[in-house]
């Protein structure tokens, strides 16, 4: 079966609509398993938090859909124009006549070679771009998350050396009285 996995971290109503997409696909006879993910349900980890960053940044999602973009556009770039077509009848003393050309760019056909080659090296460079912009996404929130993570230990300290101060003070007070 084709697995779908879901979480209501994804869009609210996620998982609904999950579910309406494999009922829609049974009644397709296609056999989709939709899988419900709980990323939220325990505290998050380092992967998970990079998981839900690349999935939700959205300059990311910009930067893949200029990606599919930029792949259209090295399709296009090695495909020739259409040829032009042409009929014309003509008609007058001498009878009718009637001709039909077929005609093809030719600096078309001449730059197809350096087109082509100019839009995959365009689309290299987005691919670059693209993947550079999911390491920083991904760098920036692996530091936030273990800022987070010091924090949290940080207050945790602070908390236990508060206890043990009141113990301590609990305790001199004790020996003085």
């Amino acid at each position: 079966p084709i697995v779908l996995r879901t979480s209501e971290a994804a869009f609210p109503g996620a998982v609904d609509a999950a579910q309406i997409f494999q009922q829609n696909a049974a009644a397709a006879g296609i056999d989709v398993a939709a899988h419900r993910q709980h990323l939220l349900s325990a505290p998050l980890g380092q992967e998970a938090a990079v998981a839900l960053a690349m999935a939700h940044n959205p300059r990311l999602r910009m930067a893949w859909s200029r990606l599919g973009v930029g792949a259209a556009d090295v399709f296009e770039a090695s495909r020739l124009h259409n040829p032009h077509l042409s009929i014309s009848r003509m008609s007058g003393d001498e009878g009718v006549q009637r001709s039909l050309s077929l005609g093809l760019g030719l600096a078309d056909l001449l730059l197809l070679p350096q087109r082509s080659r100019l839009a995959r090296r365009d689309f290299e460079a987005l691919r670059l771009e693209v993947a550079a912009r999911a390491v920083d996404v991904a760098r920036d929130t692996e530091a936030a998350w273990y800022r987070h993570v010091a924090d949290e230990q940080a207050a945790a300290l602070k908390a236990a050396i508060a206890e043990a101060a009141g113990a301590s003070a609990e305790l001199a007070e004790r020996f003085h009285a």
